[in-house]
């Protein structure tokens, strides 16, 4: 049976150098404290291990800079919401053309959030798994 590592790595190897993020994909709590790169981070928050078939949920994060906007004259530090869809969309396509023998993944939400500490925004998408072996 899957476990949690097999999932993250499943989600590794589908995201990992094929996008156009500039930064690198990190599973779980890898990722650089200092990054402001356009990384993406995985990490699994639920997994059913008793029977078959086996219930999960991921995140995706897919983090980009925030940057810097003039409204009314003033300069704002704002999303980079053009970058953010861009890639987002890019990891959806993967997501849902991805066959992995046993295991159904489906993206199921995607929200925005921000990220104070690095003065970034990134796009929680949420994956749900119905793995059968």
């Amino acid at each position: 049976m899957k476990t949690f590592f097999d999932i993250e790595s499943i989600l590794f190897r589908l995201l990992n150098g094929n996008t156009d993020a500039n930064g690198g994909v990190y599973p779980s709590d890898e990722r650089p404290a200092d990054s402001r790169a356009e990384d993406i981070c995985i990490n699994t928050i639920t997994m059913e291990n008793d029977a078959l078939p086996l219930m999960a949920t991921s995140n995706v994060n897919v983090y980009v800079a925030d940057k810097n906007a003039t409204i009314n004259g003033r300069t704002m530090v704002m999303p980079d919401k053009p970058r953010l869809k861009e890639l987002t969309a890019q990891v959806l396509t993967i997501l849902r053309n991805a066959h992995i023998d046993g295991c159904l993944i489906t993206p199921t939400n995607v929200t925005m959030l921000a990220d104070a500490t690095t003065a970034q925004h990134y796009a929680n998408i949420r994956v749900n798994w119905n793995i059968n072996n």
